[in-house]
């Protein structure tokens, strides 16, 4: 009898092995110039119609503004090219040390949640929702709190309203060609120009913008069918039954209105994705953005907090960029401008504000990622829950 011959392994398929690597390819494709270009011109849009809103209804409760991106400041000093400019011009600087500054920073980052990836993209768009849903508690004259609405004025309702409107109209679109570029490019490796991503996503954007706005009124639904539920609660065990017992009914009502927020809340970029790159209708959307999440929610944070790690790490490379061009601009303009025109040039205010601004614009890399990530989480879900192949995409 022959024996067998031993097997020789010349070739490890990480990507089958742990197929959450692809995640590590989407953090890089969000540098790509184009879904960078998207990015950038979708922070535009979005920033040029708030400053449209807050010129429309003046001196209301301000919109939240565009993010400001990671807050990293790296001196001239640090990069080994010069003395510390600051300090030679009579520009106040800071004194401490290196690990003092990444102590700073790091602090900085955990106070704002927004700069952390995917999660700082997903809390500010979310906020678009949850602004209608806040409520308020104040105590009552025995000391007990009590819940009532946050008093606000229809105008508030009607800017805040448009707002919504204006972030997710531009975001399912821009989001939508980033997602299909991304699907294309990490799971089969090809590239599209714009023009054709743009025109596969305009014609879904309706779907998706339905999906959107469908799943913030099933909410308020859910929400009032609830409260009726509650009232009739209230009622019966004040005049039929034990509060305690009546109060029971109400749980059924809770629950499906749980299921209905954490769908909508964490499942919607899923329905957007389902859109985009399945070519679902917005019933199929809801229902595989469902399906994914709660047959899979372990799945779904553990690819969520693995791409918010990879995306810190390369965020940090592109804010270092970033910073390395200012600082390298300055560092040019000191070689040919005498010490009082290099002096003034550092402490001119319109200066600042247009590295404050370039600096704001590297929060697209931010949302690029959100997008890319997305596209992959959601092909990832796909495989572990309808054993659907990585690159088995819809295609015109």
């Amino acid at each position: 009898m022959e024996e067998p011959r031993e097997g020789v392994i010349r070739q490890v398929r990480w990507g089958e092995v742990f197929p959450w690597l692809r995640l590590v390819r989407a953090a890089i494709a969000a540098c790509s110039l184009r879904v960078l270009f998207v990015a950038i011109i979708g922070l535009l849009l979005v920033e040029g119609g708030r400053q449209i809103l807050e010129y429309a209804f003046p001196y209301r409760e301000p919109l939240p503004a565009l993010p400001r991106g990671i807050p990293l400041r790296l001196g001239a000093a640090d990069l080994g090219l010069t003395q510390s400019a600051q300090s030679q011009f009579g520009v106040s600087g800071s004194s401490s040390s290196r690990a003092g500054k990444s102590v700073l920073l790091l602090s900085e980052v955990a106070q704002q949640p927004r700069l952390v990836p995917i999660f700082g993209v997903w809390h500010d768009l979310a906020s678009c929702y949850t602004y209608f849903l806040r409520i308020t508690y104040v105590p009552d004259p025995p000391g007990r709190p009590r819940a009532i609405r946050e008093e606000r004025s229809w105008t508030d309702w009607i800017k805040r309203l448009l707002h919504l409107i204006w972030v997710f109209a531009v975001w399912t679109l821009c989001g939508g060609v980033i997602l299909r570029f991304s699907a294309l490019a990490v799971a089969r490796g090809e590239g599209h120009s714009l023009g054709g991503l743009l025109r596969f996503a305009l014609p879904r954007w309706p779907a998706a913008m339905a999906c959107i706005f469908g799943g913030w009124l099933a909410i308020y639904s859910f929400g009032w069918i609830s409260a009726v539920v509650c009232l009739a609660a209230n009622w019966i065990g004040t005049h039929v039954l034990p509060l305690g017992w009546a109060w029971v009914s109400t749980l059924i009502p809770g629950v499906l209105l749980t299921l209905v927020v954490v769908l909508v809340v964490f499942g919607w970029p899923l329905m957007l994705a389902a859109i985009m790159i399945d070519n679902q209708d917005g019933y199929g959307a809801v229902g595989a953005a469902g399906s994914y999440l709660l047959r899979r929610p372990f799945y779904f944070f553990f690819y969520a907090a693995v791409a918010a790690v990879l995306g810190a790490v390369v965020a940090a490379v592109v804010m270092l960029l970033v910073e390395w061009c200012i600082e390298l601009t300055l560092w040019s303009a000191e070689l040919v401008l005498p010490r009082v025109s290099f002096g003034e040039l550092l402490t001119n205010p319109s200066l600042a504000q247009w590295h404050d601004v370039f600096r704001r614009l590297t929060s697209a890399y931010l949302y690029a990622h959100f997008w890319t990530s997305t596209a992959v989480i959601y092909v990832l879900l796909r495989h572990n829950v309808d054993q659907t192949e990585f690159d088995e995409l819809y295609d015109e």
